[in-house]
């Protein structure tokens, strides 16, 4: 049987009386001192169509949430690093994902086959990132919920710094030869 809740809103402009029908928003009337006792409220046409699309929504909505916790969780116990208390939204506890003094992540995740990396975005990262610490971003494609391709998006000088890292630290001990260090281009 379908349940209809009418519950009085308070706000800074009023109040008004918001209608829902097993979940589905179908009207706000404001109250006046004008109101009439009996109100007419309307009920979509296709009212199953509406709570299903709504109770959909929502699903997506929460589906989408554990795609991107577990994402999070994933990334920090891969980089041995930790998960930011609400995902970077409150003063000081900036990024997604972190290992103080060395890395700041943003998190990203999407079922669809692209995902349009914006500059900001990026700027987002290295904002959010303290001093020494490498800001990022990783992107994980999702086909349902399985994890089907991941990468991770740096500046192009953070790039060359850690591919250098990465040459010395793979040759200690051979002499290195002119070309075996990326040169560090300050055109770019």
């Amino acid at each position: 049987m379908p349940t209809l809740k009418l519950t009085p809103v308070q706000t800074s402009r009023g109040v008004f009386l918001k209608a829902e029908l097993d979940g589905v928003e179908l009207e706000r009337v404001w109250l006046t001192d004008r109101s009439p006792v009996e109100l007419e409220i309307r009920v979509p046409k296709d009212l199953e169509a509406e709570a299903e699309k709504s109770r959909s929504n929502r699903r997506v909505a929460r589906l989408n949430k554990e795609m991107s916790r577990s994402q999070e969780k994933h990334i920090a116990k891969d980089l041995n690093a930790r998960e930011q208390i609400a995902s970077g939204s409150l003063p000081g506890k900036k990024g997604d994902v972190f290992r103080d003094g060395l890395l700041r992540l943003e998190a990203k995740s999407t079922r669809a086959k692209s995902f349009s990396m914006t500059t900001d975005i990026l700027h987002k990262a290295i904002r959010e990132a303290k001093y020494g610490e490498i800001p990022a971003v990783v992107v994980h494609f999702y086909d349902g919920l399985v994890n089907t391709d991941s990468f991770a998006v740096c500046g192009y000088s953070t790039f060359v710094e850690l591919l250098n890292a990465y040459c010395d630290h793979k040759r200690p001990s051979e002499k290195q030869s002119p070309g075996s260090r990326v040169r560090k281009d300050k055109s770019r």
